[in-house]
């Protein structure tokens, strides 16, 4: 094989309904530069491994199969995926999505070459969510959001600004290397590592985004950061938050910022606590909100008071289902 420019990280497990899409997506990519697509295969219980078998022996060219003879686990997998990605760029894209513009990567990579201090450009994507078959298209764009530029790290670090979205991100890899610690999320049992890597990456360079439809992000009945589990939903959101606050103590310290993240964390833990039915749970958010005189919505005020009376929460329950089915009618 020849050296990439661009290497393309792909871990997947159980992912066989999906995996051919997103692998063909990568194949489909048009561009006046080689790449390679290095795929973690991590010894699936369904078909995943036998299409990526097929696909790395048809595109030898362009695919470099990583056939895991145990499950490593999604951490461990992504290490090894990193280390094989040896192209001047790394480009993201999971088993379960898929890319839709075939210059997605000459887009980046043209950009990046223009701009030597940017170190990671992303775009705008699709959103599909698989319960309803609903294709949400251009989706900051129709969300209204407000995409930043450049030197964007506290806009990263607030979790009421956008996030990164991995699918159609591109980063240089000497700079990815040469500031991220890839132990750093399992060594602290984070459940995922992208908003980590965000966050090391705008600390050293500038972000761009090209306001493009590139990718489909798929929204999965059950995954790590979708799920119906209330325990499983607050232990995502509390690794959230434990990234978030490593990296304002490590880089930030601003005193308004901590208040924006208390804020947002404790009203996170009030909306959890409610699902789980922990009033303890509530009481400690609650008072801590109260003591730290930080603004406490009315929806979180009227949560926390129903966990102590029953028939208002059968009110808020009913109101918060008949808001959910009238969203997926529209």
């Amino acid at each position: 094989m020849n050296k990439p420019l661009v290497s393309i990280f792909m871990i997947t497990y159980n992912h066989g309904r999906f995996i051919e899409q997103a692998i063909q997506s990568a194949i489909n990519q048009q561009t006046d530069f080689p790449y390679r697509l290095v795929i973690g295969e991590d010894c699936s219980s369904d078909k995943t491994r036998e299409i990526v078998k097929r696909y790395a022996q048809k595109y030898q060219h362009k695919i470099q199969a990583l056939l895991h003879p145990r499950n490593l686990g999604q951490t461990a997998n992504a290490r090894e995926v990193f280390k094989a990605c040896t192209g001047k760029y790394i480009a993201f894209l999971e088993g379960d999505d898929y890319w839709t513009d075939p210059l997605k990567l000459q887009k980046q990579v043209d950009f990046l070459d223009s701009n030597p201090d940017y170190g990671l450009v992303h775009t705008d994507l699709d959103q599909l969510d698989m319960r309803s078959g609903l294709l949400l298209t251009h989706f900051n764009n129709h969300s209204q959001n407000t995409i930043p530029q450049g030197k964007i790290f506290n806009d990263i670090l607030n979790p009421y600004t956008y996030i990164i979205k991995t699918v159609t991100a591109v980063v240089r890899r000497e700079l990815l290397f040469k500031h991220y610690d890839f132990d750093l999320a399992p060594s602290r049992n984070w459940m995922l590592a992208d908003l980590a890597m965000w966050l090391e990456i705008s600390r050293h360079s500038k972000i761009g985004y090209i306001p493009e439809s590139t990718a489909v992000y798929r929204v999965l009945p059950e995954s790590a950061s979708q799920t119906g589990t209330p325990a499983k939903q607050l232990a995502y959101h509390c690794s959230v938050y434990e990234i978030r606050f490593y990296f304002w103590e490590k880089y930030s310290k601003e005193v308004g910022m901590k208040r924006i993240l208390d804020r947002a964390y404790h009203i996170m833990l009030l909306g959890n606590a409610y699902r789980l039915g922990k009033l303890d749970m509530a009481r400690d958010s609650y008072g801590y909100m109260k003591s730290k005189k930080l603004q406490i919505p009315l929806k979180q005020k009227l949560k926390y008071l129903a966990l102590g009376i029953l028939p208002l929460r059968w009110v808020i329950d009913f109101f918060i289902k008949t808001k959910n089915w009238l969203r997926r009618l529209n």
